[in-house]
C-alpha cells in the first residue's frame, strides 16, 4: 500500500458483528505502521433499521472489540450514541476536527458504483469521490474498477461471506465469533429479542 495509513476508521452497523467484520479488522491490523483502528458502529442511518436493541448491540460490539486484545483496536460509540444520521462524510468531518486530518475509511468494493449516487451536495460528492481517503476491500463477485479516480487504496484480502442479516433472520450462529456467539445466544435468542 502506498501512503500507508496510520489511523483507520472501520464504520459499520455491526448488527451483530460477524466473522467477516473480524476478518476485516485482522487484515487492517497487518498494515505496516498502523497505529489505531477505530471500530465505529453507526447510529441512525437512512439505509438501516436496527433489529437488535441498542443496549444489546452495544454489548455485542464491546465483546467483539475486546476479542482482538490489541490496544490499537478501539471502539468509538460517538455516532452510535448520536441522534444525527451517520454518514461517511460526517465521520470524516468529525475525525478531521478531532485529529486535524481525515482518517482512511474502509468500504467494500461493492459501494464504488453507488457512491456517486449518495445524497450529497455536488461539493460534498466531489470531496467524497476525489479527496476523502478510502480503503476498498474486494468482495466476491464484484468487479473492482481500478481506473476509478480518487484517493483510495485497495486491501487485497479474502473476506468470508458472513451477513449480519443471515445471523438475525436465519439464526446462522456459525457466522459469529465464539464470544459474540455466546453473548448473542444469551442476550438475543434466550430473551426472544
Amino acid at each position: 500500500m502506498n501512503n500507508t495509513p496510520t489511523e483507520i476508521v472501520f464504520g459499520s452497523a455491526l448488527c451483530p458483528p460477524t466473522i467477516a467484520h473480524k476478518a476485516i479488522v485482522n487484515a487492517l491490523q497487518k498494515i505496516e505502521k498502523i497505529q489505531k483502528i477505530r471500530v465505529v458502529p453507526s447510529g441512525p442511518r437512512y439505509d438501516k433499521v436496527y433489529s437488535i436493541r441498542n443496549d444489546v448491540r452495544r454489548k455485542l460490539i464491546e465483546i467483539f472489540v475486546e476479542e482482538f486484545d490489541d490496544p490499537r483496536v478501539v471502539v468509538d460509540f460517538t455516532f452510535f450514541d448520536s441522534n444525527t444520521q451517520t454518514t461517511s462524510l460526517g465521520i470524516d468531518k468529525y475525525y478531521r476536527e478531532q485529529t486535524g486530518k481525515s482518517p482512511f475509511q474502509v468500504f467494500g468494493a461493492d459501494v464504488i458504483t453507488s457512491m456517486e449516487k449518495w445524497p450529497n451536495s455536488p461539493e460534498d460528492r466531489e470531496y467524497l469521490l476525489e479527496s476523502m481517503p478510502k480503503i476498498f476491500l474486494r468482495r466476491s463477485g464484484v468487479e473492482l474498477n481500478l481506473e476509478w479516480r480518487g484517493n483510495y487504496q485497495l486491501l487485497d484480502t479474502v473476506i468470508p461471506k458472513a451477513s449480519s442479516t443471515a445471523v438475525r433472520e436465519q439464526e446462522r450462529l456459525d457466522l459469529l465469533t465464539i464470544k459474540v456467539r455466546v453473548a448473542y445466544q444469551r442476550l438475543v435468542l434466550d430473551q426472544n429479542l
